[in-house]
C-alpha cells in the first residue's frame, strides 16, 4: 500500500474540500480532479510536510528545523474529528478512509514561485539528496521541482492557495 499526493490550487478552503474530498466533505460523491477542471499535479510520494518542505527550505535557505510555518490540515475538520493518536478509528470516522487535505502556507507558494529558472538545477540537486525523497535520479528531482514551481506560479498569478490531497 502506498501514499499518493495530489497538489492543486483553489480559491479557498471550502472549494478545496469540495474538489478534493467531495461536496461539503462527502467523500462518497468525490470526483477526480480532472473532471472538475482543477489545476493539479500528481506528485506521487512527495509528502507536503517533509519532502516538499525540504524543497521550500533549499529554495529559501531556511533549514528544515528553522521553518515557522507548515501545512495545515483542513479536512477532516480537527474540531469535529480530532486526530485519533494511538486509537483505532471507527468505520464512520474520516480518518478511517486514509484521506486528508492540507493547505500549504502562502509563503511556500511564494517561495516556490520565486525560484528562478536558472536556479532550478541547483535547488533540485540539493533536494535530490533528501533522504525521504524517492526520486529516480537528479533529473527526476528537477522535473518534479519544475512541476511544483509552475503550479505555484500559476496559483500566485491567480491569487489562489495551494492544497495537497493525501490518500492512503
Amino acid at each position: 500500500m502506498g501514499v499518493l499526493y495530489d497538489y492543486f490550487q483553489a480559491p479557498d478552503r471550502a472549494t478545496a474540500v469540495n474538489w478534493a474530498i467531495g461536496p461539503s466533505g462527502d467523500w462518497t460523491n468525490c470526483l477526480p480532479l480532472d473532471e472538475i477542471g482543477a489545476d493539479w499535479i500528481d506528485a506521487k510520494g512527495t509528502d507536503p510536510v517533509i519532502v516538499l518542505g525540504e524543497l521550500v527550505g533549499h529554495a529559501s535557505s531556511v533549514p528544515f528545523g528553522g521553518r515557522r510555518d507548515e501545512p495545515t490540515v483542513v479536512w477532516p475538520d480537527l474540531t469535529e474529528w480530532p486526530y485519533p493518536r494511538g486509537a483505532d478509528t471507527d468505520d464512520q470516522s474520516p480518518w478511517h478512509l486514509g484521506l486528508t487535505l492540507q493547505e500549504l502556507p502562502d509563503s511556500w507558494r511564494d517561495t516556490l514561485a520565486g525560484i528562478g529558472d536558472d536556479a532550478v538545477p541547483t535547488v533540485a540537486a540539493q533536494w535530490y539528496g533528501v533522504e525521504e525523497a524517492r526520486f529516480a535520479d537528479q533529473l527526476d528531482a528537477e522535473y518534479c521541482a519544475r512541476m511544483f514551481i509552475a503550479l505555484a506560479r500559476r496559483a500566485q498569478a491567480a491569487g489562489t492557495r495551494l492544497y495537497c490531497r493525501c490518500s492512503v
